[in-house]
């Protein structure tokens, strides 16, 4: 099957997906009601456009960022289980967020200085993908696997301890600060999907711009930089935007894992390793996960609704495992 037409795919069941994350829920709508909602003080109308559209409108591009970033990070360290959320940078987005929330005195859910929280959220992202590049690589250009986990195992425990540390000061707003870490889209409104689609139509476009320089660090740095690459350079870009993408879904979301460890691996096996084709690829899958996990965290136990990172991370754990029981630790 041609590229074209995978990608024509994706969209197709991405379209499908979208149509039913507005009809299923709690109170599901049967399809012919989602076509025909010209009352505009309906419930019905209500409950599409003004509940469940923002929500889905920000898990689609929510995915994207995640898958994006990881297909940045696993080109970048060469290996499929560099993850934002196994490498800790979905933690310390989280622990940024947090900590100029509290700074301001504000939520870090619907926060009066979005724009300040997201910057947080990005300085600690940046921070742990540092963290996680200097520490398990020991400066090297391809840190291994067992270091990798292990460092960002330690890292994601540590900003979690903190962050966590930090709710409890918040007691009032604990319960629901307690749900966005781990993950949930419940209760969004249109603001808050502003919030994320309007930087992310920003960021998603600069991860293409990483494609050619990531097909050159995969036959190494020393022969990326005689071939004529700016190494350095393009670590600076790939870290930057990795972690910013990687920020602005934490910042919506809350800590979601294993989207951006499935999405590209998935992606690698249908249009092979081409960054080009890849992070296309990775984005629409991240996108598509998402939506369907949150499809299910909200309709396996309605009313109730489970976090949407217990789902991922039920879904991402097999492949986790998979990849690890291939004996190379995640190393192409």
């Amino acid at each position: 099957m041609k590229f074209a037409h995978k990608v024509l795919l994706l969209v197709l069941l991405l379209f499908a997906a979208v149509l039913l994350s507005l009809a299923l829920g709690a109170e599901r709508i049967d399809f012919a009601s989602l076509f025909n909602l010209s009352e505009t003080d309906s419930f019905t109308h209500i409950l599409v456009f003004e509940i469940r559209a923002p929500r889905t409108l920000i898990a689609l591009f929510a995915g994207a960022l995640l898958a994006g970033s990881g297909c940045l990070f696993q080109g970048f360290f060469r290996n499929a289980l560099a993850d934002p959320a196994i490498m800790g940078v979905s933690s310390g987005a989280a622990l940024g967020a947090v900590i100029v929330s509290i700074l301001l005195g504000v939520s870090a859910l619907h926060g009066s200085a979005p724009l300040l929280i997201q910057c947080g959220a990005f300085a600690g992202a940046l921070a742990a993908v540092w963290a996680a590049y200097l520490i398990a690589g020991k400066k090297r250009y391809e840190p291994g696997a067992v270091s990798l986990l292990l460092t960002g195992t330690a890292l994601s425990a540590c900003f979690s301890a903190i962050y966590s540390l930090l709710l409890i000061m918040r007691y009032n707003e604990l319960h629901k600060m307690y749900a966005w870490s781990l993950g949930s889209f419940n209760g969004k409104t249109w603001n808050d999907a502003l919030r994320l689609v309007i930087p992310a139509l920003l960021v998603l476009p600069l991860y293409f711009t990483l494609a050619k320089p990531l097909d050159l660090l995969s036959l190494g740095e020393r022969s990326a930089s005689t071939l004529g690459l700016n190494t350095k350079r393009a670590r600076l870009s790939i870290i930057a935007l990795g972690s910013l993408g990687t920020a602005l879904a934490v910042c919506s979301g809350g800590t979601i894992g294993f989207i951006g460890l499935i999405g590209p691996h998935i992606a690698r096996l249908l249009v092979g390793p081409s960054h080009k084709k890849l992070i296309v690829s990775s984005m629409l899958l991240g996108a598509l996960l998402l939506l369907v996990s949150d499809i299910v965290a909200r309709t396996a136990a309605a009313p109730m609704e489970i976090p949407v990172g217990i789902i991922t991370s039920l879904m991402g754990t097999p492949f986790f495992l998979a990849i690890m029981a291939k004996g190379r630790g995640g190393r192409y």
